[in-house]
């Protein structure tokens, strides 16, 4: 499979403010769906507009409701008249802006399985963040404003200054946002499951396909297992896995030093503490089974009995693809998270390592055409592998 031919193809004719797209060169029918969010979270949500709002023009740090609660997710679709009686649902990595890395994955899944993709933002991802986060000039002066205050800020660009900012002034809305994508998700696949969206039979199976962070996301989705939503679900990791504790999110196309060291400081020592005074916030991460969930994967003592029952219950439906270049999300740390500290649990987890330059953010570089015919070679590697393990007779634990 063409990774540029297809991520071009879909980047020139994917419009998400269009209800859907017919395509003619492949077929596959592209079917953006409105999604209105009903979470409120304004208890959670702090007031953080401060001077560096006043520094580039717009309240970074402020949420916008209109963006992040109303906005459209799409769904790729073989082209058919019947209803799909199975969906995969795709979760993305951090501080992603557009869907143009994931176009050709959701493609290759839908092709291969003959099963319908969604794409489904993160809350203040993507489509649900504000356009203001992706105006170079304006991030540009943001990353700048904020070395100026911190002069041993490392990995601090204009692609990750809006993230960076609001992580290094308020972590918690690390979780927070979180929280909602996860109650969003379990809205969605609830509509889907009890018949009342038109592109699915009710009952319809479901399973994820997630990378990155969005790793993250299933594991606490699975733990928690909203609504039974997931009882039989099949999940296959990409570049993902760990506990959270064993990330490293610094990184240009990510979140600065200064951002990452106040995440990983608040969840790694500082939650306690902040759970005692903070009630409200507390509700949510210890009155729920989202945030419980949450909770156990941030660290391997973190509730490790909880997510130990669970791993080791669902081991036969979870597959992990890790690199071995890797430095954000270690493979070594991701085999450690879903095999167990013994490395008894029967979780698949393969290590690859691609004979190319890559990285997390970007494991299927395509700008340099001497190394297409590798990237895409090492492309059919992993999504072959995807589509093979969500062929396989279902799993029953």
């Amino acid at each position: 499979m063409n990774i540029i031919t297809l991520g071009n193809y879909y980047f020139k004719s994917f419009k998400d403010w269009l209800p859907s797209i017919k395509g003619s060169e492949y077929p596959i029918d592209i079917i953006n769906m409105p999604f209105n969010s009903h979470v409120t979270l304004q208890a959670y949500q702090p007031d953080m507009e401060d001077e560096g709002g006043e520094v580039i023009g717009t309240p970074v740090g402020k949420t916008s409701a209109n963006e992040n609660n109303r906005f459209q997710y799409t769904i790729f679709m073989p082209r058919r008249k019947k209803k799909a009686d199975r969906l995969i649902l795709l979760l993305h990595g951090l501080n992603e802006k557009n869907w143009k890395k994931y176009f050709a994955w959701a493609h290759t899944l839908t092709e291969e399985l003959d099963c319908p993709v969604i794409l489904f933002p993160m809350a203040y991802h993507i489509n649900r963040a504000p356009g203001e986060w992706s105006q170079p000039r304006l991030m540009q002066t943001l990353s700048q404003w904020q070395l100026a205050r911190n002069t041993e800020i490392h990995e601090s660009s204009f692609i990750n200054a809006a993230l960076s900012y609001r992580m290094s002034t308020y972590p918690q809305q690390f979780s927070i946002s979180g929280y909602q994508s996860a109650l969003d998700i379990t809205e969605l696949l609830g509509d889907i499951r009890s018949g009342r969206n038109p592109y699915f039979k009710e009952d319809t199976h479901i399973d994820i396909f997630a990378y990155s962070i969005g790793a993250l996301l299933a594991q606490v989705l699975l733990i928690a297992n909203p609504n039974n939503l997931f009882n039989d679900t099949n999940t296959f990791l990409f570049c993902g896995g760990s506990a959270f504790e064993d990330m490293n999110g610094s990184s240009k196309l990510i979140m600065d030093s200064q951002a990452f060291d106040k995440l990983y400081s608040f969840y790694t020592r500082e939650l306690t503490d902040e759970l005692k005074k903070n009630a409200v916030y507390a509700s949510m991460l210890n009155g729920t089974g989202l945030g419980i969930a949450f909770q156990s994967m941030l660290g391997e003592n973190s509730h490790k009995e909880i997510r130990e029952d669970v791993f080791n219950h669902l081991a036969p439906r979870i597959k992990a693809v890790a690199l071995e270049q890797d430095k954000v999300i270690p493979a070594d740390k991701i085999a450690r998270t879903l095999k167990g500290p013994d490395n008894k649990r029967p979780v698949d987890v393969e290590i690859l390592d691609f004979p190319y330059k890559y990285s997390h953010e970007n494991p299927f570089p395509v700008g340099k055409a001497e190394e297409a015919e590798l990237v895409n070679k090492s492309f059919d590697e992993v999504f072959d592998r995807a589509a093979g393990f969500f062929s396989r007779p279902k799993a029953h634990c």
